[in-house]
């Protein structure tokens, strides 16, 4: 399945070249930072996240041991 744009908007965002990293900046991110409501998962979801982190490292863990047994290098 491919997802196509209905519209090309423009530029959405910033790119690293346009990152502030002054006083300011941080500072207005630091008091921004708190207003971030948590996500509202139901006991599902808090379970379903749950069982993908751990099929996902067990993934990683199990493509690490490969990598180690042939000798490649990442």
């Amino acid at each position: 399945m491919v997802v196509m744009p209905v519209a090309t908007p423009g530029k959405i965002g910033l790119d690293e070249s346009e990152w502030r990293d002054d006083a300011e900046a941080l500072a207005d991110w630091e008091a921004w930072l708190p207003t971030v409501e948590p996500l509202a998962l139901s006991d599902d979801e808090r379970a379903a996240f749950a069982s993908y982190r751990e099929e996902f490292r067990k993934y990683n863990l199990e493509a690490v041991r490969q990598q180690m047994a042939s000798g490649d290098k990442p």
